[in-house]
């Protein structure tokens, strides 16, 4: 689904270390920065998101596409995935938001399979692209998961 821009000339970075922190802090309440956090906590939070953004972003362009979702959220469920089952169990996750597990969660099974995470994703990924570019930067990542922390409320 991508767009074609033009290459920034950065140095492309390995997601291999880093792409599970995206997944992981998708559903962990203790990672996020968007909820209240005393200000020096807050910072930290926010450079880890970026990190993660960072190392989801294969092409350095400053912007994640569906194809470089895809690739960190494989990563990163199969970097969460320790048993190699091809499902997460909430000890797997270890710390998280359990109204957001049980929202990814669709046949309520108690198991997050790669494609609930996906379609989870996906359609997250659809609502916070605010300029209908087919793509996200950093601030819309975030705005898409403030709002989607606020839904799970």
């Amino acid at each position: 689904m991508g767009i074609l821009r033009a290459a920034t000339g950065r140095r492309r970075r390995p997601t291999a270390m880093l792409a599970g922190a995206a997944l992981g802090a998708a559903l962990s309440a203790a990672a996020s920065p968007l909820r209240a956090q005393a200000p020096a906590a807050a910072g930290d939070a926010y450079a880890r998101e970026r990190l993660a953004f960072e190392a989801a972003d294969s092409d350095g362009d400053g912007l994640i596409d569906e194809a470089e979702l895809t690739r960190d959220a494989a990563v990163g469920f199969s970097t969460l995935d320790v048993d190699r089952d091809r499902r997460l169990t909430r000890a797997e996750l270890g710390e998280h938001d359990p109204k957001l597990f049980d929202r990814v969660d669709a046949d309520r099974d108690g198991v997050l399979t790669f494609p609930e995470v996906m379609r989870h994703k996906l359609a997250g990924f659809q609502a916070a692209d605010a300029d209908r570019d087919g793509a996200l930067g950093f601030e819309e990542m975030l705005a898409g998961a403030r709002r989607e922390l606020e839904e799970a409320k």
